[in-house]
C-alpha cells in the first residue's frame, strides 16, 4: 500500500511540474498577479481547475482527496488571489462530482475551505516564505482533520497514507513554487537583455541594431502601402570639442538631453535612435515634405534654445546638424535612404552647421 502511494504521488508530482512549466512558457508575456486583468485571471482560474481535475483523475485509488488538486489552488491565491483560486476550486469540485462515483459532499467544503484560507494568507502582509509556509500547513491541516473525520474508522493505512500527504504536499508545494519564481525570474533577465539588444543605454533611444530592423519594416511598409516616410540624420556640432573642454562624463550628459529633446520634439510614432557617437537618426512615419521640414526645424531649434547645465553648474549651448531624405520612386531601398540622409548631412555641416538640408536628388 505505501509504494502505491508513494508511487501515485510521484505520479501527481511529476504531472503538475509538468503542466507549472508548460503553462509558464505559455503565458510568458503574461504573468499572473494581483492586479492582472480579469481575462487573464479567468484564464488562468480555468487552467488551474483542469490541472487540479487531471492531479485527480491520477489520485490514489480508492482514497478521498490523496492528491495534489489541492497545490493549484494554493499556487492561484498565491500570485492571483480570489477570482482564479476560487473559479479553480469549482472546477476541481465539478469535475471530482462528474468522475468521482463515491462523490462526498464534504469535498465541496473541504476545497472552497482550502480556497479561502489561502487566499486569507496570501493577502496578508507577510514575506513570501511565510505565505507558502503558512498556505501549505493550513492546507495539510484542514485535510488531515477532513481525511480523519470522514474516512477514518479502522483504517490501519491512515497514519500512514496522511504522513505521506503532508510530506508531499509540503515537497509538491515547494517545488511548484520554485519552479514558477525560477521561471518567472529567467523570463525577466531575458526580456531585460532583449531589451538592452535594442536600447542604447544612455539614452534609452533605439540603438542602431533597433534602427537596422525597424528601418527596413518601415520602408516595407512604405512601398506596399505608398506610404511617405523620411529619414533624418542628425549631428551634434563640434561635439568632440565639448568632450575635450569638459571630459566625457558631461559630454554624455548632453547625448542623453539631445535623445530626451529629440522625443519632445517628434511624434509618438517616429522612430527616434542613437546611431552611435553624437549622431542620432528620426524615421518620419507616414510624414509629407513639407511637415518633415517643420519636425526638422523644431527639432534644430528645441537644442538651439536649450540651455544644458553641466555638473559644475556652467551653462552650454549646443547645435545639430540635420540631413533629410525621403522615400520615393528613385530610393526605395533603405540603404539608399540612409546614404541620401547621410550626404544631405555632409552638406549642411559643409554649408555652416545648425541647419537643415534636404536632399533632392
Amino acid at each position: 500500500m505505501t509504494i502505491i502511494i508513494i508511487k501515485d504521488f510521484i505520479v501527481n508530482l511529476t504531472i503538475l511540474i509538468s503542466v507549472l512549466f508548460f503553462y509558464s512558457r505559455i503565458m510568458k508575456d503574461s504573468q499572473l498577479h494581483q492586479y492582472s486583468p480579469l481575462s487573464l485571471k479567468l484564464i488562468m482560474g480555468l487552467a488551474g481547475g483542469i490541472t487540479g481535475i487531471i492531479l485527480m483523475v491520477f489520485s490514489i485509488h480508492g482514497s478521498f482527496l490523496i492528491d495534489l488538486r489541492h497545490i493549484p489552488i494554493i499556487l492561484l491565491a498565491y500570485y492571483g488571489r480570489g477570482i482564479p483560486a476560487f473559479i479553480c476550486a469549482v472546477l476541481i469540485i465539478v469535475g471530482d462530482f462528474i468522475i468521482n462515483k463515491d462523490f462526498s459532499f464534504e469535498v465541496i467544503i473541504v476545497i472552497f475551505l482550502i480556497a479561502s484560507v489561502s487566499i486569507l494568507i496570501t493577502s496578508r502582509n507577510m514575506s513570501s516564505k511565510s505565505k507558502v509556509f503558512l498556505s501549505l500547513t493550513a492546507s495539510n491541516v484542514i485535510l488531515v482533520i477532513a481525511i480523519y473525520v470522514i474516512v477514518l474508522n479502522d483504517n490501519k493505512h491512515y497514519l500512514i497514507s496522511m504522513a505521506l500527504h503532508v510530506i508531499f504536499t509540503y515537497l509538491a508545494g515547494y517545488a511548484s513554487f520554485h519552479l514558477i519564481e525560477y521561471i518567472r525570474a529567467s523570463n525577466e533577465l531575458f526580456n531585460k537583455y532583449k531589451l538592452e539588444s535594442s536600447i542604447d543605454s544612455l539614452t534609452g533611444l533605439n540603438n542602431v541594431r533597433k534602427f537596422n530592423h525597424i528601418s527596413k519594416e518601415l520602408m516595407k511598409n512604405a512601398t506596399t502601402r505608398n506610404e511617405a516616410l523620411t529619414l533624418l540624420y542628425i549631428d551634434i556640432d563640434y561635439f568632440k570639442k565639448i568632450n575635450d573642454a569638459y571630459g566625457h562624463k558631461e559630454g554624455d550628459k548632453v547625448l542623453k538631453e539631445v535623445g530626451a529633446l529629440l522625443k519632445s520634439s517628434t511624434r509618438p510614432p517616429d522612430i527616434v535612435s542613437r546611431n552611435g557617437g553624437e549622431e542620432f537618426t528620426v524615421i518620419l512615419v507616414d510624414c509629407s515634405t513639407e511637415l518633415s521640414y517643420k519636425i526638422s526645424e523644431r527639432i534644430r531649434k528645441s537644442i538651439e534654445n536649450h540651455l544644458f547645465i553641466l555638473s559644475n553648474g556652467e551653462s552650454l549651448k549646443v547645435t545639430v546638424s540635420i540631413g533629410m531624405a525621403t522615400f520615393d520612386k528613385t530610393v526605395n531601398d533603405i540603404s539608399l535612404l540612409i546614404e541620401k540622409a547621410d550626404k544631405a548631412l555632409y552638406q549642411a555641416k559643409s554649408l555652416g552647421r545648425n541647419q537643415v538640408v534636404y536632399k533632392m536628388n
